[in-house]
């Protein structure tokens, strides 16, 4: 058999991954404490924390555009159902997962969010100039 010439020859494969383990520890905390190009520290001053990501100005809701998926998987197992040969069972999934999908993005449209409204009629507004 043929062993890496790293490894120990008495068998103590313990030790050896605990040198590998604290090489790979060494090699990461090194790389994190130096400076990304994008990142510009003051003498003097810790660095700071990186800065929470904000969605987009146009952005949707992730529960929406979830939801709005979980609709077109149900309408994908509809239509499974009624065109290919996947039967029943493949109906009964889509209707549920339409119906699941509805129900979901339009109580959110009414839980009195304006915000979310005006946010969905913006993205479909903007499909429909890429579109055409």
């Amino acid at each position: 058999m043929n062993l890496p010439a790293e490894e120990p020859k008495n068998g103590d494969f313990v030790a050896y991954l605990e040198e590998i383990e604290r090489r790979q520890m060494a090699h990461v905390q090194a790389h994190a404490q130096e400076p990304g190009p994008d990142v510009q520290r003051h003498a003097g001053q810790a660095p700071s924390a990186p800065a929470s990501r904000k969605p987009a100005a146009g952005a949707l809701p992730a529960t929406l555009v979830g939801n709005i998926v979980l609709g077109v998987v149900g309408i994908f197992f509809l239509l499974l159902g009624l065109v290919g040969d996947a039967g029943v069972i493949a109906i009964a999934v889509g209707i549920f997962l339409i119906w699941r999908a509805a129900k979901s993005v339009s109580a959110e449209l009414r839980s009195g969010q304006p915000d979310v409204r005006s946010k969905l009629a913006q993205a479909l507004d903007m499909a429909q100039r890429k579109r055409g």
